[in-house]
């Protein structure tokens, strides 16, 4: 039994490292005019705090429904909360009236598809996920 045991948390170890590996993109219409978004104003369009790009283009976020990879990884290291802080302070938000919390999508194909859609949407997808419909201003 305990070299069994070895094996699975030797393969867990060996595994974990891979997922920190997985990059995330931050995607938009492939017409709007930024070529680049820092974290800062990325972190403000999600949360609600400013509504338009560096341009002055209006910037309608989409996000990933929970537990949907990479939302818990861009909750945590751009937007710098977790799942259950994301989810209050989007409640506070409607409940003060100061905000509406991002669309929700079931998959990275369907952000892609919406992005692709509309000049005005921003969201983020797995790296791996990016087509040539959109254009990545930004990873992490």
């Amino acid at each position: 039994m305990k070299p069994l045991m070895k094996q699975i948390s030797l393969v867990i170890a060996l595994l974990l490292p891979l997922t920190a590996l997985a990059e995330m993109a931050v995607i938009v219409h492939p017409s709007n005019q930024i070529s680049e978004m820092d974290r800062d104003t990325i972190m403000q369009i999600f949360l609600g705090k400013i509504t338009a790009f560096p341009n002055g283009e209006r910037a309608i976020p989409v996000v990933l429904k929970r537990g949907v990879d990479p939302r818990g990884s861009f909750n945590k290291d751009v937007l710098n909360k977790t799942e259950n802080q994301y989810k209050a302070y989007w409640a506070k938000q409607v409940f003060t009236g100061k905000g509406i919390p991002p669309k929700e999508m079931d998959d990275a194909g369907s952000v892609t598809k919406l992005i692709a859609s509309n000049p005005n949407l921003v969201g983020y997808i797995d790296i791996s996920a990016v087509t040539d419909g959109v254009k990545v201003v930004a990873k992490f």
